[in-house]
């Protein structure tokens, strides 16, 4: 297949012939005047090739790229500004990922990072939320700096304690595991052995608190979904031990039976589109596809026919109800439109290959 060079974000669709299935392939041109709207930005021209394969309908994968074109310059067009600032990490992975993560927009976010760090008074961003350290660590990987210099600050170190990143709920030890992954990167040493933070403790502690359903929940409640989706996220990449694939399975089978008859999921009385965009993730950690797995379509419709269905021009609604697009809706739906494009589809795995 020849490459068309196109002023545009282009995102075209071949039929392969022998096997059936439809290919989704993404050209992304970056260029000032299209996608790249900051202001200041000169971007150089960048080329970014994805290839996807589902036996999906045509017109669902046709849906999905334009959803993912639309939403990529949503995030763009928020300046740079927005992305010198933390919390602007999961719009900045998102763009990595599609390739279209510009130099302004990486400089902006280390720059904002730096400062975050430097205004601490300690390695750990936060008193009792580690993942707040596990979060910068994701943005500033992703941005390709080093999370061990930063702001003079060493946001590893900062999660060195098992008994720290323990204390915030379920979800500490989850993203820990995650941001670890992200770049390869060791815990620095705790200043007790027995406290200190690795992936061997980490795993073990994350499959000892699955739920009898094969749930998780943050502090060892009634199993949630998007709990249950970042610890498939984070165990994922450990499926090669049967402990771990099978607490995978039994999370995945969970998350299954939770899908309402809409595709969607019901969480704490509320319908939300992260819910999905978190499923969304996991499966594509998993290697599982989300478009044609019959355990995630109900009623003939797909975790994909559920999230477009929270899509506005503006972006990606956090209910239904709501009249605005939300920033954080947003994001995660941009995420979950990038994994399903990127080869691999993991989304925090920066050093993969």
């Amino acid at each position: 297949m020849k490459k068309r060079t196109r002023k545009n974000p282009v995102f075209t669709r071949f039929r392969a012939g022998l096997s059936g299935k439809v290919f989704v392939c993404v050209f992304v041109f970056l260029f000032v005047p299209v996608f790249a709207s900051l202001s200041g930005c000169t971007p150089k021209e960048a080329e970014t090739e994805t290839f996807y394969a589902s036996d999906a309908p045509e017109a669902l994968l046709k849906e999905l790229t334009d959803a993912y074109r639309e939403t990529g310059k949503v995030l763009l067009d928020r300046g740079t500004a927005f992305f010198n600032e933390t919390g602007s990490e999961w719009a900045l992975i998102g763009l990595r990922a599609s390739g279209a993560l510009n130099e302004n927009v990486r400089k902006a976010y280390l720059n904002g990072a730096s400062e975050t760090a430097a205004s601490k008074d300690s390695d750990r961003m936060h008193a009792s939320k580690s993942t707040d350290n596990a979060r910068m660590i994701l943005g500033i990987t992703a941005a390709g700096g080093d999370p061990s210099k930063t702001g003079g600050k060493d946001l590893l170190r900062g999660i060195s304690s098992l008994a720290y990143v323990k204390a915030q709920g379920n979800n500490g030890p989850i993203w820990a595991l995650i941001a670890l992954d992200a770049g390869r990167y060791e815990a620095a040493d705790a200043a007790e052995e027995a406290d200190r933070v690795t992936r061997e403790a980490l795993v073990s502690y994350i499959l000892s608190v699955q739920r009898p359903d094969g749930g998780y929940s943050m502090m060892n409640g009634e199993s949630d979904v998007d709990l249950t989706a970042m610890a498939v996220q984070a165990l994922a990449p450990y499926m090669d031990d049967p402990e771990v694939r099978a607490a995978v399975e039994r999370a995945l089978t969970h998350l299954g039976e939770r899908q309402e008859a809409d595709g969607g999921f019901e969480g704490y009385n509320a319908r939300t589109s992260e819910s999905i965009s978190q499923v969304i993730i996991a499966l594509r950690y998993a290697g599982v596809d989300p478009l044609t797995d019959g355990r995630f379509i109900k009623n003939g419709r797909t975790l994909f026919d559920a999230l477009l269905s929270f899509r506005t021009e503006d972006g990606f609604l956090h209910e239904k109800k709501d009249g605005t697009p939300n920033g954080m809706a947003t994001d995660q739906a941009f995420l979950a439109l990038a994994s399903l494009f990127l080869p691999g589809g993991r989304i925090y795995a920066f050093s993969a290959g």
